[in-house]
């Protein structure tokens, strides 16, 4: 152990005494052993760098192009499916409860058809943006020239009243039937069953 430690102070002091030869000694030894093998393989290192830049580049080009692939394959696969809104399930549904109702061979459900009918169309007008107390005020705000089906409307929200207003009153399933096709091409005409 003390032999170690001799040959480490004696080494040291030498260090000490020729630190100003360090850096002679360094360039030296670079010149004698390193240079030769450094500079004859710095043009092929070179070359092998500018290769692999090349491969690299291709390589990201290579695997972008595959990517939009592999996504344009995925979307077609994974794209979400065409559904009904909100709305217009809520509209259809509905509807099928009015038509149900008409359907039916009791002449009470006829009434409560039309009646409902009634009611859509007027909560359909408020959410259009038709201003009044009441349907028949919503109805009168509307343009003849440019709703076609004005008059339907208005003749089947006639009947609608008829039946709120008068007790006894007898409704023929002919008439049911006509009132609800009059409530079913309002409907359409202002898009309450959607775009399909």
């Amino acid at each position: 152990m003390i032999d170690i430690l001799l040959l480490f102070l004696l080494g040291a002091l030498i260090f000490v005494n020729q630190r100003e030869n360090i850096y002679e000694i360094a360039t030296k030894f670079y010149h004698s052993y390193l240079d030769p093998y450094i500079g004859l393989g710095l043009p092929i290192i070179g070359l092998v760098l500018k290769f692999l830049t090349v491969c690299f580049i291709a390589g990201i080009i290579f695997l972008t192009v595959k990517l939009r692939n592999i996504s344009s394959v995925q979307w077609a696969f994974y794209k979400p499916l065409e559904t009904e809104s909100s709305f217009e399930l809520e509209h259809k549904t509905k509807w099928e409860v009015i038509l149900d109702h008409a359907n039916s061979d009791n002449q009470a459900e006829w009434k409560l058809a039309i009646i409902e009918a009634d009611n859509v169309l007027d909560e359909l007008l408020k959410e259009i943006g038709y201003g009044g107390e009441t349907l028949g005020d919503r109805l009168q705000s509307l343009d003849g020239s440019t709703f076609r089906t004005l008059s339907g409307a208005w003749e089947a929200h006639k009947l609608r009243n008829t039946i709120a207003h008068e007790q006894g009153l007898e409704l023929s399933r002919r008439d049911a039937k006509k009132a609800i096709k009059l409530y079913e091409d309002t409907f359409r005409e202002l898009g309450y069953f959607g775009s399909a």
